[in-house]
């Protein structure tokens, strides 16, 4: 099926595959696509704890860094039923709140920035009290922000399966270009340089 849930099984499929690295020191900590999946699951009680005032398939923002914690609160959102909105954090205040307030989002997952409506860190939610878990049904909407560079922040809506033919002619970007998927002492290296949507052409 071309919707959001095929690919989260799909992505999480091959479970001892490495999904990031990142530098602790003076060591490389690895994170396998098991182990993300494994931590989403374990943290999906939590955010429904944190987000039971909110209405199954209403939109919520999502305004962190670029990191695996990231990944995990998108996919989260998307397993349990909310349309992610992901935040420009490039935009003014201003035109992030009229976004807020013109699409009644329900509430904000951020690592720092608070806004008008309800606003939940990310590692406040982790150490939150678990809800008992319910039937999830998974969305098939995110939600982003145009560049407002007119003033006019517009809303982009893409759905799993616009999302399932990005992905699937992304094949076309390695036949293009074989030095993409070149492997370095072994592996499969991608470096994450830009958001999504310029990386999928959003």
């Amino acid at each position: 099926e071309k919707n959001f849930e095929s690919l989260f099984r799909y992505m999480f499929s091959e479970r001892d595959n490495v999904m990031s690295e990142r530098t602790v020191g003076f060591s490389i900590e690895k994170t396998t696509y098991g182990q993300c999946y494994d931590k989403i699951l374990a943290l999906i009680p939590h955010f429904n704890h944190s987000l039971q005032f909110a209405t199954k398939n209403s939109i919520v923002g999502l305004d962190m860094s670029n990191s695996l914690d990231w990944i995990i609160a998108f996919l989260f959102f998307i397993a349990s039923g909310y349309r992610p909105l992901l935040i420009n954090a490039r935009l003014g205040k201003t035109a992030i709140e009229n976004v807020l307030s013109t699409y009644n989002v329900s509430a904000v997952i951020s690592d720092e920035q608070t806004y008008s409506v309800p606003t939940l860190f990310y590692d406040d939610v982790c150490k939150s009290t678990p809800a008992d878990l319910s039937d999830n049904i998974f969305s098939d909407e995110v939600l982003f922000m145009s560049s407002g560079t007119s003033d006019n922040v517009k809303l982009c809506v893409f759905t799993g399966e616009n999302f399932f033919y990005q992905v699937r002619d992304s094949i076309n970007i390695i036949k293009a270009s074989p030095k993409m998927k070149e492997h370095y002492e072994g592996q499969l290296k991608h470096l994450v340089l830009l958001p999504l949507y310029h990386v999928f052409g959003f």
